[in-house]
């Protein structure tokens, strides 16, 4: 006679398992084909149970009535029936599901649960914003960290970091206004809208090149509700994987033109071929592609050269502290 296995045994395999659990349940009440019987006769549950690996299970509930496909196993509860597990293992699975029913990562835990508010961020190049959480979060002692809107590796400037219960003031902080100080350049247009991609150079003769005047008007005419095509190399999802992975294999995503909202923008400098602007506008904006926009309304190239975030909802960049100089306290607000 085998040995019992322990209660924390059982916890452990039932936890590695509970994936399987999950649609094992489903099929058991959802899963009635053509037939009025029960099993995984649908394509909805047939799908669902392609994306597992077949692995044995323990059922929590030894009631008769939800034991079919069961079979008794060591200690309380049951296991999949081995005739069931075999069968079910060379069901190959469908492309595009197993990035829907992975198993959520556990989150870490809170190590400061004193710090409770919003850490305004002077992102420095080259880092992203993800990064930024990481070192807030050592720098910490192991805070619970997030921050409020995603800022490129290629820009600087405000990042707001919520620690604590601050976090849940994510949603709220991402929708506010945010500001914008960008430097275009007119000479080229390029495969990422920016610095990074490879340039196509505009030729443009001496002496016609825009004046300050047409670039004020043609920035003008984005002022508004508009609708803008966001950037091939973008974080956009397409059939389940982001624009920009797409674009890196050789595929080339269809990007379609989306509303924005431009509160406003001033031009702050001219010297050909760059414009320096300020922008003020709403979530969901692409300073890339308006950079982009504006050269091709002025018959010109246009990529984004730098980008500096001057504002993130009321939290503007006199607030912000440098990367580097975060203390292990950092000043919330």
């Amino acid at each position: 006679m085998s040995a019992p296995v322990s209660r924390k045994s059982r916890t452990k395999h039932t936890n590695n398992d509970f994936d399987l659990a999950i649609w094992f349940s489903f099929a058991h009440h959802r899963g009635h084909g053509e037939s009025g019987e029960g099993g995984i006769r649908t394509p909805d549950t047939v799908a669902r149970i392609r994306h597992f690996q077949c692995r044995s299970f323990s059922h929590s509930d030894t009631s008769p009535e939800h034991s079919r496909g069961f079979a008794p196993g060591e200690g309380k509860g049951y296991r999949l029936d081995p005739a069931l597990s075999a069968s079910i293992s060379t069901i190959p699975r469908p492309s595009g599901l197993s990035s829907h029913f992975q198993a959520m990562p556990r989150r870490p835990k809170n190590h400061r649960p004193d710090l409770n508010g919003v850490l305004v961020v002077d992102k420095p190049l080259g880092v992203t914003s993800a990064a930024v959480c990481r070192r807030v979060r050592r720098i910490t002692g192991g805070a619970k960290v997030g921050h409020a809107g995603t800022l490129d590796p290629l820009a600087t400037g405000v990042l707001v970091v919520c620690l604590g219960e601050a976090t849940k003031r994510v949603p709220e902080l991402m929708a506010g206004e945010k500001g914008y100080l960008a430097e275009v350049d007119l000479s080229a247009f390029s495969t990422t809208d920016d610095m990074e991609g490879d340039p196509t150079p505009v030729e443009v003769s001496p002496g016609s090149e825009p004046g300050r005047g047409d670039v004020e008007r043609v920035c003008a005419a984005f002022v508004g509700e508009i609708m803008q095509t966001p950037p091939v190399f973008s974080a956009i999802k397409m059939g389940g994987r982001s624009a920009y992975k797409l674009a890196r294999a050789g595929e080339a995503p269809e990007m379609k033109a989306r509303p924005a909202l431009i509160h406003a923008i001033e031009v702050l400098a001219y010297e050909w071929p760059v414009v320096t602007i300020d922008v003020r506008c709403a979530k969901g904006t692409y300073i890339r592609s308006l950079a982009r926009d504006i050269g091709v309304k002025l018959g010109t190239g246009g990529r984004l050269q730098s980008l500096r975030r001057t504002r993130v909802g009321p939290y503007t960049i006199d607030d912000a502290i440098a990367l580097e100089e975060i203390p292990e306290n950092p000043p919330l607000v």
